[in-house]
């Protein structure tokens, strides 16, 4: 089981889980398309009905879409069959796993955003800029 597959099955089961580390969780940090989605879906539905989706809902959510292609969907419909179970774990190792995940993409997203720059292919940034985006990565908690 993948920290990405914990931290979305603990999103949907773990009440407790989920209030303390939805609001810092970015879909960005998800590089993989299938738990980008399912993330994204989980955390529409929270923000929109404060309680965790099902399965049932996750798909029809996910049916519903228009901005999700048909292989993705298709590969995003069978990792929420499939992978998505209660999975209890203790609560101080989750959101120590979670912080620390967190600090790691956030770390990966700032470095190649500031590869971009460097390379001239985000034309609104300047380079003075990357000092910035690495603190700020460097400060997720």
């Amino acid at each position: 089981m993948t920290t990405e597959n914990i931290i979305i099955s603990n999103l949907i089961y773990n009440d407790e889980y989920r209030d303390t580390v939805l609001p810092h969780i970015k879909d960005d940090y998800f590089q993989d398309r299938t738990f980008h989605w399912t993330f994204t879906i989980v955390r529409d539905y929270v923000n929109k009905y404060n309680k965790s989706p099902t399965k049932d809902i996750l798909l029809t959510d996910l049916n519903i879409r228009h901005d999700i292609g048909e292989t993705e969907c298709r590969d995003t419909a069978a990792f929420i069959k499939e992978h998505l179970k209660e999975n209890p774990q203790p609560l101080p190792w989750l959101l120590d796993s979670t912080e620390k995940w967190c600090q790691d993409k956030a770390m990966f997203n700032a470095v190649y955003a500031s590869i971009d720059i460097l390379e001239k292919k985000n034309d609104g940034s300047k380079r003075t800029s990357i000092p910035t985006l690495l603190r700020d990565a460097l400060n997720v908690s």
